[in-house]
């Protein structure tokens, strides 16, 4: 099968059905080209939905080149080359939309676990000059230390699915994780009223916040 008719396939199975035929897909124009793309990438992070006529494509090659980056698609390793692939994107091309496309759909699974993964692992920058702050520097130890117990019970989660259900086991290391989860809500909470005006405060709240319902979430798929 070659890259076209494994793309087209691709679209036509679950999630996306389609219903393209070869034809159909070759006469996309590159708007709509990028469209499907970026539909395409809404499955993996769905903070990437976006009408393409509405976007600067500027901006759109910029999320998409990001994403490739987190997912670790290979990028061309010249400057030149990688201006290339950048005003591909922008334009539409075909070559450089089927490539990514092919590669994309040939391992979509673990693309999407790789997006969710790194959805809540990314690291917060904060300006140096704001760490020296007590307060703030035990938000970001806090921050840091949900994204390893994240990381945990993203761990445990993927073995309980891998192996025969155990009724018993499952309902103890979910009372350990509600347990864990009270006692980060009450630190986090704290730290909200004391450090509601602090610079940088905003960026690590939500990433705390968002680890926290994302463990919340993670705990409630063993029930």
């Amino acid at each position: 099968m070659d890259e076209l008719q494994f793309i087209v396939a691709k679209l036509n199975e679950p999630p996306f059905q389609l219903s393209l035929s070869l034809v159909d897909f070759d006469e996309k124009a590159p708007t709509e080209l990028l469209q499907l793309l970026v539909d395409v990438f809404t499955k993996l992070d769905d903070q990437l939905k976006m009408d393409v006529r509405e976007v600067p494509k500027e901006q759109i090659a910029a999320k998409i080149v990001q994403t490739l980056n987190i997912l670790k698609f290979k990028m061309p390793e010249n400057d030149q080359d990688q201006e290339r692939f950048v005003q591909g994107l922008e334009n539409g091309e075909k070559t450089v939309i089927y490539a990514i496309l092919h590669w994309a759909l040939q391992r979509l699974p673990s693309l999407q676990k790789r997006a969710y993964l790194a959805r809540f692992l990314v690291r917060v920058e904060i300006p140096p000059e704001f760490m020296q702050d007590d307060v703030l520097q035990e938000i970001h130890n806090t921050h840091r230390e949900l994204q390893s117990q994240f990381k945990e019970v993203h761990k445990q989660v993927d073995a309980l699915r891998a192996q025969p259900t155990k009724p018993q086991e499952i309902k103890t290391e979910i009372t350990t994780l509600e347990d864990e989860r009270q006692q980060l809500r009450i630190k986090i909470e704290r730290l909200k009223k004391q450090t509601s005006g602090e610079p940088g405060f905003a960026a690590l709240l939500e990433a705390t916040s968002g680890l926290r319902q994302q463990q919340d979430e993670e705990s409630r798929l063993n029930e």
